[in-house]
């Protein structure tokens, strides 16, 4: 399901990100992509459709008291868990599991996949890669670009590894692109 870039009162989403799928930003440190974030959350806040937006900063933003499950559900308009990679789906521990056990990488998992969950069209990810293994970060990178092309969903990750801006010429931005572009005509 593709989407189009939507107007919103002087401006419309950069068409940059009109394809579905995974973008990478290159950020210098998790400290210039948190900032970056901040701005797009301003910037997005004052417009019609910022709440198609998800963000997924450093700082955990799940209810540390309630079960993955329950994570998963908070801003849930649907809750078609066959959306979930089949690991999530298949452990009858994970999403009863109290959401403090989670791990780094089981943290982004049920934040990404609470954003899907609740609609959102744009989700821009922190520099939170980091510390993972490449495993994992290419394991990562396989389930939420599925989830995005199924779904036409845009994910906009920032990253100090030079590595996946390399890797993925056609879908990284050497600097934090404008998320608006201004209506020229009026």
């Amino acid at each position: 399901m593709f989407f189009k870039a939507k107007t919103l009162g002087g401006g419309r989403i950069n068409t940059a990100f009109n394809e579905p799928g995974v973008y990478f930003v290159a950020a210098p440190n998790a400290e210039t992509a948190e900032k970056q974030i901040r701005t797009y959350g301003r910037t997005l806040g004052q417009t019609e459709i910022g709440h198609n937006f998800g963000y997924i900063s450093s700082n955990s933003a799940l209810v540390p008291y309630l079960n993955v499950k329950a994570n998963l559900f908070i801003q849930g308009r649907e809750h078609d868990l066959d959306i979930l990679p089949r690991f999530m789906l298949d452990d009858p521990l994970f999403l009863g599991q109290n959401s403090r056990a989670l791990t780094p990488v089981g943290r982004l998992y049920v934040e990404f996949y609470r954003n899907v969950l609740g609609g959102k069209r744009y989700i821009v990810i922190a520099d939170l890669l980091h510390a993972m293994t490449r495993a994992t970060v290419n394991k990562l990178l396989t389930d939420f670009g599925e989830t995005a092309q199924h779904l036409g969903i845009s994910v906009l990750l920032f990253t100090s590894d030079d590595t996946l801006i390399r890797d993925h010429p056609g879908r990284a931005f050497a600097a934090a692109p404008e998320l608006l572009e201004t209506d020229q005509a009026g």
